[in-house]
């Protein structure tokens, strides 16, 4: 007999209603929500086989604590770290589900270009996030229906929860509360769980223009919630040196109470780590394989550039100064060319992405450089001379894409919601063919001097009529005729490292890959048709 005739019968069966009524009440409303919308059958596909085990999980807990408050009506002890453990099972499942989608997602990023992982990262996470969601829905509600039952059950008698301080009134207050907090907090983890789950599934389908000031608004979004959060686990907290004070006070030790304590408090704390581990597992291992914001010294403006290859390890920072070493050392432009190519030789990698796909290139060695984009023309050519001295075939300068998010915003990304920075940095990198990749039948087709420095003068090799291409053309200004030839580009003393990049973008734009050439002569050999 699950409830006996004692004067708090009717509290007693109320209170034994509590959890299958909230979860009925619960399920009906996400229902109603999710009718027109479809969100309920996008979570429940997003989130894989691990939604059905959060639904069976809730179930089976929706019987079981009903069956644990029929106990509590009777005067039997309940353990609170049980009834709390049971309640928050489909929250762990849930969280669980999130951590292998994750796992799974960023295990594939490898071998993805630097622009497609990104868009695989969000949809991934977002996607990731659905089981988050139904697990912690479903948990708040059986957290919810908890605390009314124990409520319920407090009015028609002292309910007897072993691992609680114990007293008429403060024992049942201290179940209560730390139900209705852990459903508050799993509340807030469920909505900032669908605000991810509704922003990242579509992030890869908005403009790189917009995406910014989207991540920005989600992030505000986010920003209102946590407040919340930190006010729940305060209260948590308060509990819990409650519960440890009061256990101190008492004559009477019992050994069993303190280990029901401890593994209340080991539960909730290992749940809370849970719950935020995914975002911080996927941001450490995305910045592991290079998709980090790229970390600029004071001072130092990036090359913009719509290029992007897959990042390489830096070793050298070029700035209008000089090059400066990763280990600390630091030489001017003046420096004997041999020198700059000795700093320059520990840089030298080989490319992780194909470059352009001529036949007779020989991109390797490339050397990867953090180039600021003040640099002058003097300084780009001594900066190719050491290059090709250094033995490199091609060179990688690093800076930014145009619409990447500006300092300021990446270091409010990175105190906020650090995984946003991942995917509002897009690194650019720019990469030019030095003469010394020229090899076997590879030859360059045309030969582009900068006139005015706003616009190229392009030469065929044979012979013929000269284009004038501009540095700010688009995609519908561009020629043809440049598709899938190489150009030499001709860098002068007065030419700018923001001059060279928009060349080279644009000739990327015609479908031309750029040589870059100290002057007509310096190619390391004729300038020869196709």
């Amino acid at each position: 007999m699950l409830v006996t005739a004692r004067p708090s019968l009717a509290p007693g069966v109320c209170a034994a209603a509590a959890a299958p009524l909230t979860i009925l009440l619960s399920f009906g409303l996400l229902g109603a929500w999710a009718s027109e919308s479809e969100v309920l059958s996008r979570l429940m596909g997003s989130s894989g086989a691990f939604g059905s085990l959060v639904v069976i999980s809730g179930l089976v807990e929706m019987a079981f604590l009903t069956v644990m408050l029929c106990h509590i009506g009777t005067g039997r002890e309940v353990p609170l770290a049980v009834l709390l453990g049971v309640a928050t099972l489909p929250w762990t499942v849930g969280l669980l589900g999130t951590e292998v989608h994750v796992g799974r997602v960023v295990a594939a990023l490898g071998e993805l270009e630097a622009s497609d992982a990104r868009n695989t990262l969000a949809l991934g996470v977002g996607e990731a996030m659905a089981s988050r969601v139904l697990g912690a829905w479903v948990s708040a509600a059986l957290l919810v229906g908890l605390s009314l039952g124990l409520a319920l059950n407090r009015a028609g008698g002292e309910p007897p929860l072993v691992g609680s301080p114990r007293g008429h009134f403060t024992k049942m207050m201290f179940g209560v509360v730390a139900a209705l907090a852990l459903a508050a907090i799993a509340l807030v983890g469920a909505m900032e769980a669908y605000q991810l789950f509704g922003l990242l599934t579509r992030l890869a389908q908005v403009p790189l223009a917009e995406r910014t000031d989207l991540l920005a608004q989600a992030v505000d979004e986010v920003a209102r919630l946590r407040p919340m959060r930190w006010g729940c686990m305060a209260v948590l907290g308060t509990l819990a040196v409650a519960s440890l004070a009061w256990k101190a006070r008492r004559t009477v030790r019992s050994e069993g109470g303190w280990v029901e304590n401890g593994i209340l408090l080991a539960s909730v704390a290992a749940l809370l780590v849970l719950d935020g581990h995914p975002l911080r597992s996927a941001t450490e291992r995305a910045h592991a394989l290079g998709l980090g914001p790229v970390s600029l010294p004071t001072g130092f403006e990036a090359l913009r550039t719509t290029q992007a290859y897959a990042p390489q390890p830096l070793a050298v920072l070029a700035t209008p100064e000089g090059l400066a070493h990763a280990g600390g050392e630091r030489l001017s432009w003046n420096t004997p060319t041999q020198a700059l190519a000795a700093t320059l030789s520990s840089g030298l990698q080989a490319p992780a992405q194909a470059g352009p796909g001529h036949t007779g290139l020989t991109p390797e060695p490339m050397l990867p450089l953090l180039a600021d984009a003040r640099l002058s023309g003097t300084a780009i050519q001594r900066l190719l001379e050491a290059s090709t001295r250094a033995g490199a075939r091609s060179v990688e300068l690093v800076g930014q894409q145009p619409h990447t998010a500006s300092p300021a915003t990446l270091e409010r990304f990175q105190a906020h919601f650090p995984f946003f920075s991942l995917l509002a940095a897009r690194p650019g990198t720019l990469r030019l063919l030095l003469p010394s990749a020229l090899s076997g039948s590879a030859s360059l087709s045309w030969r582009a001097r900068f006139v005015d420095g706003t616009r190229l003068q392009l030469s065929p090799a044979e012979g013929g009529g000269a284009l004038t291409l501009s540095l700010n053309a688009s995609p519908a200004d561009v020629p043809e005729v440049l598709a899938g030839t190489l150009v030499g580009l001709e860098v002068s003393g007065d030419v700018s490292l923001k001059q060279l990049g928009a060349a080279a973008d644009v000739l990327a734009l015609a479908g031309a890959s750029p040589v870059v050439m100290l002057d007509a002569g310096a190619s390391g050999g004729p300038l020869q048709s196709r």
